[in-house]
């Protein structure tokens, strides 16, 4: 272990601990591209830090079935004890090491017989449990796609082909290749689809599911939704339990391919069937998937500003679920907390979203993986309730606790949750408290975090024009990049130069182009995001002009508040 531990933590930096982290936990190679979705790190760092770690020996690229290379760990043993140290922080990650180990130690035939004899109680009376349990992970993940018997074993070689195909597929899914999985998924159907036999019926059952979950993947929403369809009429009327596991995450896909194609009412009924079908059940996997179902119809019925109904679904969850000590479990339970303070928040009711925040922070505060995620998304959110009431001390305090917790954090998540509260808190340091210093300092903080999207680096540069800091400002401001700026966001900072150089024309032209999009996006945007614009006008003399080229522009009519 020290000496495990000494040649990961050579590698010190946030990103390279993120990389280091993301290839280590994804065990099998990863292609560049997941990669930078998985650490939130734009593809050309990425090939930086790859290339760093390659030198060194740490990690090696390797060749995949896809057309992209993968990378891993070099030393697999090495891997197998970062997996023992971390897998911890997600979902049912506790004893993937052992299970690793296991699928790659013994053939199918081998651990089909343990996991026989690990299921017979009298034989496995002296095994630990831990191991008895990864012997069962083990046998589920290498041969247990599809249920024992009914036919697999009259099927001859094609069952162990269909599987192995399987298993590649989702690998490649899970690698970030959805195209290549698909490819190999309508192998699977081209050749196997006409054989008879439960077992091969089960067979493209799922390999229909799983190209689903790959087109939902590529934004083929509409496609998925079809194949999702089929396989309810193939296998809904099944008892095996392995099936009913798969009937109802392929329910909770279709409802998430819905909401993307904005059915939300569909979706919501989708949502009802998997409660209806399966709330009865102790089977973990289904439970997981009703506590999904409830949580995902909580958010859609808070979309539609039906608050009053996404309340009920949020207790719900909660009564349904919160003794529960399943971890994937619990994050249901406080997605659902986190959503209920929302929609309290929306009404008005702070004092009571603020309450329910601190439930949050009280039973998941020592949690991990996305249970802390949670926490996090938890204390920004009562910051905001905070302000909202004017208890503007309490809500910096609440965001320095934020940053003091998750500050050093590399997780891509957590870090734009600590880019969020700096953000705030400079807001509120200065339009409330003017303290620009302290504000200026907060933005600065906010923008060395480097995530998309982020307001505290588009706020910085707007408090640099302010002051007269033309050149500071160029040298903060974001690249006009759609995936780490937001185009309004960029259309707008370009006013704000043209405007600091006394270029009205230009600065008009640019305001134009953004108010065109629209301020409006969600929780994204608000009239709030032209006030910098607006500010520095009057400041520069600009005021009348811009009032005059509000009402001659029909701007004035669209954006009245404005």
């Amino acid at each position: 272990t020290p000496f495990y531990k000494a040649r990961v933590e050579q590698y010190q930096t946030p990103q390279q601990r993120a990389v280091i982290d993301a290839i280590a936990l994804h065990w099998d190679p990863i292609p560049s591209g997941a990669l930078a979705r998985v650490t939130g790190i734009e593809v050309t760092t990425i090939s930086s830090h790859l290339s760093r770690l390659k030198k060194s020996g740490f990690i090696q690229e390797v060749p995949t079935s896809g057309a992209r290379s993968g990378y891993q760990l070099a030393e697999r043993f090495l891997n197998i004890w970062y997996l023992m140290r971390h897998g911890t922080r997600k979902t049912r990650q506790k004893l993937r090491w052992l299970t690793i180990l296991l699928t790659r130690l013994y053939s199918a035939e081998d651990l089909a017989r343990l996991a026989e004899d690990a299921r017979n109680e009298a034989l496995a009376r002296t095994w630990h449990p831990d191991y008895r349990a990864a012997v069962l992970a083990a046998h589920e993940e290498l041969c247990g796609l599809l249920p024992e018997g009914d036919g697999r074993e009259d099927a001859g070689d094609a069952v162990q082909e269909v599987l192995d195909l399987l298993k590649t597929a989702i690998q490649h899914q899970e690698a970030g290749a959805p195209e290549d999985a698909v490819a190999i998924l309508d192998d699977v159907v081209a050749r196997f689809g006409d054989l008879d036999g439960p077992f091969l019926r089960e067979a493209m059952a799922i390999a229909l599911g799983y190209k689903g979950i790959c087109l939902a993947i590529l934004g083929r929403s509409k496609e998925a939704i079809a194949l999702y369809d089929e396989v309810v009429a193939q296998i809904g009327h099944s008892d095996h339990p392995v099936l009913r596991q798969w009937m109802a995450l392929t329910l909770v896909n279709k409802g998430v391919c819905l909401v993307a194609l904005d059915r939300d009412e569909e979706a919501i009924a989708v949502y009802d069937d998997v409660v209806t079908r399966f709330e009865e059940t102790d089977e973990p996997a289904l439970r997981e998937s009703v506590a999904m179902a409830l949580v995902n119809k909580g958010a859609r019925l808070a979309a539609l500003v039906r608050d009053e109904e996404a309340i009920a679904v949020c207790n719900d969850v909660v009564t349904r679920f919160g003794e529960s000590g399943e971890p994937v479990i619990q994050e249901k339970v406080a997605k659902a907390i986190v959503t209920k303070g929302i929609v309290l928040a929306t009404l008005g009711r702070s004092d009571e979203a603020i309450a329910v925040y601190n439930e949050v922070m009280i039973r998941f505060g020592e949690s991990d993986g996305a249970l802390r995620w949670l926490v996090a998304v938890a204390m920004v959110n009562k910051s905001v309730c905070l302000a909202a009431l004017g208890r503007d001390e309490e809500a910096i305090t609440v965001r320095d606790d934020v940053v003091t917790r998750y500050g050093e954090s590399d997780q891509p998540a957590l870090r734009e949750q600590v880019a969020l509260a700096l953000a705030w808190k400079g807001e509120t340091l200065h339009d409330r408290l003017g303290d620009r210093d302290g504000a200026e300092a907060a933005w600065r903080r906010a923008r060395a975090l480097d995530v998309p999207f982020n307001a505290g680096t588009v706020m910085l540069p707007w408090l640099l024009l302010s002051q007269g800091r033309l050149d500071e400002a160029e040298a903060v401001c974001p690249a006009a990049d759609p995936e780490r700026l937001d185009p309004v966001d960029a259309q707008l900072l370009e006013a704000g130069f043209a405007l600091a150089r006394d270029n009205l024309g230009t600065a008009l032209e640019h305001l134009g182009t953004a108010l065109a999009a629209g301020l409006d996006r969600g929780e994204r945007g608000s009239v709030y995001d032209v006030l910098p614009f607006l500010r520095l006008a009057e400041t520069r003399g600009h005021g009348d002009k811009l009032i005059d080229w509000f009402e001659t522009s029909g701007a004035a009519d669209r954006y009245a508040p404005v």
